[in-house]
């Protein structure tokens, strides 16, 4: 009497207990599958970004190549003609010399900043090596001819990378500032610094001369004139410090996150 319900009572347990198993199985095989598909479809995203950052800036570089191959074919071109022009006048006597040497000087410097910027364009990122070495040939060629001694280093993380953009404005700062030495200071000697430091870029410029403010000190306390203006603008553009320190000789300071 009692042994045939215990057994069907037995055997119910046992398929109950079968399809329980079976159904967290199906369960924990589902979720291990959905698991391992999401990670997929994480990576698969992921991959996706970076292919589109990839072709975002390759797209920037080929705008960068674009416009900087346009800028040495029409402005580099004009400038060429115009330098001609200038000497062929010059030995036909068809024009005073001192007005020529002018136009010619503005023709040149204009030639250099469009080299600069070509420069610049054509790279997507500037190390701090790079850019000291921009800095350099200027600071030499600027020097050499008024008879000063010009220095500059890299240091600190000479293999940070700098954006193109930043770099073409620390580079005008550095200009400024060197030829602000060169014409204004009296002294012997120029020299600038450019670093890396702890996701920063500082360039320090100094010379050993006397600092002569050329026109009244402005209501922030700080020169005008001298491109003193232009060269903090530049620098809280680009989020970072000015600093100009005058009691022996001058040094321009400028720090900027990158």
């Amino acid at each position: 009497e009692w042994v045939a319900p215990f057994c069907i009572q037995t055997l119910l347990i046992v398929f109950v207990d079968r399809a329980l198993y079976l159904q967290a199985y199906r369960n924990a095989e589902s979720t291990r599958l959905l698991g391992r598909a999401n990670a997929d479809l994480g990576r698969a995203m992921e991959d996706l970004t970076a292919t589109q950052a990839r072709l975002v800036e390759a797209e920037r570089q080929a705008e960068r190549t674009r416009i900087s191959r346009d800028l040495h074919d029409s402005v580099g071109a004009q400038l060429s003609s115009l330098l001609a022009g200038i000497e062929l006048a010059r030995l036909g006597d068809e024009a005073p010399a001192d007005v020529l040497g002018e136009v010619e000087e503005d023709a040149r410097e204009a030639m250099r900043q469009l080299r600069e910027t070509v420069w610049v364009l054509n790279t997507s990122e500037v190390t701090v090596e790079a850019l000291a070495a921009q800095l350099r040939r200027f600071a030499e060629a600027r020097t050499q001819r008024a008879g000063l001694h010009a220095s500059v280093r890299a240091i600190g993380d000479r293999y940070a990378v700098v954006p193109s953009a930043t770099a073409l404005q620390l580079y005008r700062i550095g200009q400024e500032a060197i030829q602000n030495a060169v014409k204004h200071s009296g002294g012997r000697t120029v020299s600038a610094d450019v670093s890396g430091i702890d996701g920063h870029i500082r360039l320090a410029v100094r010379d050993d001369g006397t600092f002569r403010p050329p026109v009244p000190v402005a209501g922030d306390g700080m020169p005008s004139g001298f491109g003193m203006g232009s060269m903090r603008e530049r620098a809280h553009d680009l989020g970072g410090s000015f600093e100009m320190l005058t009691e022996a000789g001058t040094v321009v300071t400028v720090e900027v996150p990158v």
